[in-house]
């Protein structure tokens, strides 16, 4: 049976750990631009990601400052995780710009003049999503890409000359996800410009750092924190957007576990009889610094709790302890007194005189005299028809 037991427990803590959620994310952060201004922010952004994803149990695969060629390298490497992935991740800081409905991530050596340009320099967001789409359990992207970029501008100006009419806007366009347990985020809304910030990061990457390891916050709910600190740190000009198809609750970090309840002690026999001999000491002892060396050495068990009963006892009446006996420590250990030395005479408990009741007085009793008697008349027996009397001891007869 103990063998079952323990098989069984063996099992379970290694399916726990087969069934252990596999993540893997793709970072990449561009910011020294050769053909555009470079960003200030996005470096930086990727960098603080990757690190914080990696401490929340992330595999992840990053890039900064990639060119057209690393870019593809970059992805390739990533998408070689995917399969059998519980959760992927794709987070993109730097440029970005729409032609026609259709998002490009832009390189960092990437020189566009034209529609052409773009699409064989650039990198297409649909690309990199249909990696993604069926080979993880759940997919995550945020794009924090929709920063002003002068590359729309001068694609605008060459459609115009060219007489073409492709529609090219500002910052990315909406896309709809088709892909089951997706979720889009955009660091503001389609066709709006991000802000890169002025400190290290970015309002959105800075909302985002802020609360992706909060223990117990759903995915949903975390991003509506991170809106509400994208809103008050653009006074409200910046609002974050997300197109989500989740079917099942995502955390980044899982709710810390309670406490589990300690057991008491239960001592070993050996313990048990050494406490019971400790126990009996202090007692014999009987004093409150006693049991204190008791429970410090045996702070548990049944003679631990009747110890802090006994000790409780002689705290509230010291005074009632019979026989107990006083430790005293050994005559080594005192100081020596000088050989002249008068002992110090006992203090002499000086008390007033008991005073005796008031001594009653006894009174003698009276004793009364017995009244003399009183003549009596004895009438004496007839004798012959005459009466007699006796009379004061004479006898009367007529």
């Amino acid at each position: 049976m103990l063998r079952l037991v323990l098989a069984l427990i063996l099992f379970a803590a290694l399916g726990g750990a087969a069934r252990a959620e596999r993540r893997v994310a793709l970072v990449i952060g561009n910011a020294a631009y050769t053909d555009v201004p470079a960003l200030r922010n996005s470096r930086n952004d990727a960098e603080d990601v990757a690190r914080a994803l990696a401490q929340l149990g992330f595999d992840v695969t990053s890039g900064l400052d990639l060119d057209g060629a690393a870019f593809t390298r970059t992805v390739a490497a990533f998408s070689r995780k995917l399969d059998g992935a519980d959760v992927a991740l794709f987070y993109y800081s730097g440029h970005g710009v729409q032609v026609n409905d259709q998002n490009y991530l832009i390189p960092v050596d990437a020189h566009v003049e034209d529609e052409f340009g773009l699409k064989r320099e650039g990198v297409a967001l649909a690309d990199i999503l249909g990696e993604m789409e069926g080979r993880a359990k759940l997919n995550l992207v945020f794009l924090d890409a929709c920063r002003d970029n002068p590359l729309a501008e001068r694609l605008r100006r060459q459609a115009l000359a060219a007489n073409r009419s492709g529609a090219i806007g500002r910052g990315l366009a909406r896309i709809d996800v088709a892909a089951q347990d997706m979720l889009l985020v955009y660091a503001t809304g389609p066709g709006k410009v991000a802000s890169d910030g002025t400190g290290r990061n970015s309002p959105f990457t800075t909302a985002f750092l802020q609360h992706v390891a909060e223990p117990g916050v759903e995915i949903e709910s975390l991003m509506k924190r991170v809106t509400a600190g994208v809103r008050l740190a653009t006074g409200g000009t910046q609002e974050p957007e997300r197109l989500s198809r989740l079917s099942a609750e995502f955390y980044f970090a899982k709710a810390e576990p309670a406490a589990p309840a300690m057991a008491p002690a239960v001592p070993a026999p050996a313990a048990a009889e050494e406490a019971a001999k400790a126990f009996e000491a202090a007692k014999a002892i009987g004093t409150v610094a006693a049991f204190d060396a008791f429970l410090k050495s045996f702070p548990t068990g049944v003679y631990a709790d009747l110890a802090r009963v006994m000790k409780a006892d002689l705290a509230k009446a010291p005074a009632a302890r019979v026989g107990a006996v006083e430790s005293v420590p050994p005559q080594a250990t005192q100081p020596a007194k000088p050989a002249l030395a008068v002992p110090d005479a006992a203090p002499v408990i000086r008390r007033p005189p008991l005073k005796r009741p008031p001594r009653l007085v006894q009174e003698r009793p009276v004793r009364l005299q017995p009244a003399p008697p009183r003549h009596r008349v004895q009438q004496a027996p007839r004798s012959g028809g005459t009466n007699c009397f006796r009379f004061n001891g004479a006898l009367t007869c007529n």
